[in-house]
């Protein structure tokens, strides 16, 4: 029998989120860092190659269940079966994720690196499939909770091994022991609230979920490999240490996304309530309001990125960053843009319209490689720059068309 429990409001969903969010964005940036000051950029380097080719396929994998649960009515999905669902996705991504390596002609040390990255990845998505369920219970302290511990203990792991002089290799072990240990004894402790236990149920609706998020799965592979492609073609065009400096600027946008993603998280159950409930004047407003801080936010970043971009980058990672204040100042134009395009996404995903996402993904891949193509051999790090410029671009215009369209035939739909 299903536990009914008081869901937060979404000032408090908000604060918790928001709280969660940032300080975790914290730690990982603090990591980047570590790894710069404590190890070098060609470590940066082969942890974001790493992160570049395992991200796209366990994003793809993972199916974002996390948001099929959020906007899902009440027990729409039975917990089991996800669980069930997210054991077989994991299987496919290493098998997908070992195809790749062999063929992909890298040396022993970064298929290790990356093969280990790819446990992270998977013991991260064992958290990920509760925050689901937490997400759509409304209750996102339980979440926030959780990426706090994990971040603050991943960075203390990192710091104390790259003190000792350890190698990458047994750096990144630790942090799969780390994600492990965190989802024994936190987020599966956290189930019995809800009566639940994440114990796997294996059956044909297994096939039902797959079937039904597989357009959210193949518009996360498409987003990731439009997000990680660029570094993987700064390794291949240029090198590891070039892509070490393009990475640990790159990661600056992260700042700024953990406020709209925060936001974005607790208003996408009460957005797909609004659309529910025939509630169109709400949904707008609380769209609106996505977008414009949104705007605020890239505009604020980008300003003190033009203005005191030498100085921070300095402070930040050392002298031998200074130089590259154009790069940061384009990847924060970047930024702008691509927070504008999150903040879309929210409604779009609110709506439900969840099958034209791949197309759209297609659309904005084949931007991003003709513009790779084009700028990064003749510009270097600054044409992967700009061609994250045009990609945003790209994803804000074809969003807000299929939005409004999407938006305006549900309406028509109610008369």
């Amino acid at each position: 029998m299903q536990v009914r429990r008081k869901r937060n409001s979404i000032k408090k969903n908000f604060s918790w989120n928001l709280l969660g969010s940032v300080i975790f964005a914290a730690t990982q940036w603090l990591l980047i860092i570590a790894l710069t000051r404590l190890g070098s950029v060609e470590m940066v380097g082969y942890y974001s190659l790493g992160l570049a080719i395992t991200s796209p396929i366990i994003l793809f994998t993972n199916l974002q269940l996390r948001v099929l649960q959020a906007t899902a009515k009440e027990d729409e999905y039975q917990f089991q079966d996800l669980v069930a669902t997210r054991n077989v996705t994991n299987v496919i991504f290493f098998t997908l994720l070992i195809i790749y390596l062999s063929i992909g002609n890298y040396d022993k040390y970064i298929f290790f690196i990356v093969l280990i990255t790819g446990l992270i990845k998977v013991t991260e998505s064992f958290s990920e499939l509760t925050y689901g369920l937490f997400h759509q219970q409304e209750r996102l302290e339980l979440i926030a909770k959780s990426t706090i511990l994990r971040g603050c203990s991943i960075l203390f792991t990192v710091v104390i091994l790259l003190i000792l002089k350890l190698d990458l290799v047994y750096i990144l072990f630790s942090i799969v022991l780390v994600n492990v240990m965190i989802f024994i004894f936190y987020d599966n402790k956290n189930l019995h609230l809800f009566n639940r236990k994440y114990v796997a149920h294996y059956s044909k609706n297994i096939y039902k979920i797959i079937i039904t998020a597989l357009p959210l799965g193949l518009s996360l592979l498409l987003v990731s490999l439009n997000n990680n492609l660029p570094k993987i073609f700064v390794e291949k065009i240029l090198n590891t240490e070039q892509l070490g400096f393009f990475a640990s600027i790159t990661y600056l946008v992260y700042i700024g996304s953990t406020l709209i993603n925060s936001i974005g998280n607790a208003l996408l159950p009460r957005m797909a309530k609004s659309i529910e409930n025939r509630a169109y004047t709400s949904f707008k407003k609380q769209l609106y309001f996505l977008v414009i801080l949104s705007f605020v936010v890239g505009s604020v970043i980008l300003i003190i990125s033009y203005l005191f971009g030498e100085e921070l980058l300095t402070i930040i990672y050392g002298n031998q960053f200074r130089a590259y204040k154009d790069l940061l100042v384009l990847i924060m134009l970047y930024g702008l843009l691509n927070y504008i395009s999150r903040s879309m996404i929210v409604g779009l995903n609110s709506l439900k319209n969840f099958k034209v996402q791949p197309y759209l993904g297609v659309i904005w891949l084949i931007v991003l490689l003709f513009s790779l193509a084009r700028l990064l051999p003749e510009y270097g790090l600054n044409g992967a720059g700009l061609s994250l410029i045009i990609y945003a671009f790209s994803r804000i215009v074809t969003i807000f068309i299929v939005l409004a369209v999407t938006f305006r035939k549900i309406k028509e739909g109610e008369r």
